[in-house]
Parts: C-alpha cells; sequence; structure tokens
C-alpha cells in the first residue's frame, strides 16, 4: 500500500489566494475603485466592522480575503495610531 500524500500547504496558499482575489473583487465593485489601496481610512474601517460583524456567522473562514485586503491596506499605507 503507498503512503497518500498532499500537499496541504500548497492547497492552504491556494484557497487563501483564491479567497483574496474574491473578496478584492466583491470590495472593489461596491467602493468603485480600481484597486484596494485607492479605499480611504473610512471604507477600510467600514471593512473592518463588516468582517467583525460576521466574524460569529459560522461562515469567518470565508473572511480571510477581506483581512488579508485589510491587513495589506494597512501595510501599505502605514497607518499611524
Amino acid at each position: 500500500m503507498s503512503e497518500f500524500y498532499v500537499k496541504l500547504h500548497k492547497w492552504a496558499d491556494n484557497v487563501d489566494h483564491m479567497m483574496y482575489e474574491w473578496a478584492e473583487a466583491a470590495v472593489m465593485e461596491h467602493w468603485e475603485v480600481d484597486d484596494v489601496l485607492d479605499l480611504d481610512i473610512f471604507q477600510i474601517q467600514e471593512l473592518e466592522a463588516w468582517v467583525e460583524l460576521n466574524s460569529d456567522t459560522g461562515y469567518d473562514y470565508t473572511l480571510i480575503g477581506f483581512r488579508n485586503i485589510i491587513n495589506y491596506w494597512e501595510n501599505e499605507k502605514v497607518v499611524d495610531d
């Protein structure tokens, strides 16, 4: 019998990438921007609130794309508190 082997880290990377792309498309369509970096701080805060609101819905794993957008935006914009 051969050993079953799956590169789960590759699957996880692909799922993360796909979720980011879907979230990115939804965000850009909603706020009518060409890039998520075109969002302003108020739009990011609104997105953060929406993510938080939906974190306990049982679909929280689907929010990874939105969380990654927020993290990307914050890293690129270097938000000062």
